[in-house]
């Protein structure tokens, strides 16, 4: 079996950082246009109102409920009503891919950063040897010996 090092960690964070971004995009663009198409069918549905209001004002504000324009109408209502429940459905599952979309990329980049930060401290001493102490006054106070 393949043992996995540092250089093999890379490639795969880079992978989780781009599912991130292709899920934050694909979460956003299915939010906005379900909403967008939300707003136009409410629209829709109250012109739709509208009508069957003034028809059951020229009725003398009474609805047949025999009459198939009104039962039409209340059909379409209902229908409309449904369509905007899978609409809101459809908007809000979006939000929520947006949001794994964004701890995707977190963790991601978190790991991309752990990786960065032990690469720089395996080839960067903490302390140089053999230099002297300084404190803040300018006093030495010795040598750091790495033995």
């Amino acid at each position: 079996m393949a043992r996995l090092n540092r250089d093999t960690f890379k490639p795969l964070m880079l992978a989780v950082l781009l599912v991130g971004i292709a899920l934050l995009v694909f979460g956003l663009f299915r939010f906005a246009s379900n909403a967008q198409a939300l707003q136009d069918s409410r629209n829709q549905t109250a012109e739709l109102e509208a009508t069957l209001r003034q028809q059951i004002d020229a009725n003398g504000g009474q609805a047949n409920p025999g009459d198939p324009a009104t039962d039409a109408a209340g059909r379409m209502l209902f229908s409309a009503s449904m369509g905007q429940r899978k609409l809101e459905g459809d908007m809000w599952q979006g939000a929520i891919i947006m949001g794994v979309g964004v701890i995707v990329l977190a963790l991601g980049w978190l790991g991309y950063d752990m990786l960065r930060g032990k690469r720089k401290a395996d080839s960067e001493p903490a302390v140089e040897a053999d230099k002297p102490i300084r404190l803040t006054n300018g006093d030495v106070i010795g040598k750091l010996d790495n033995k």
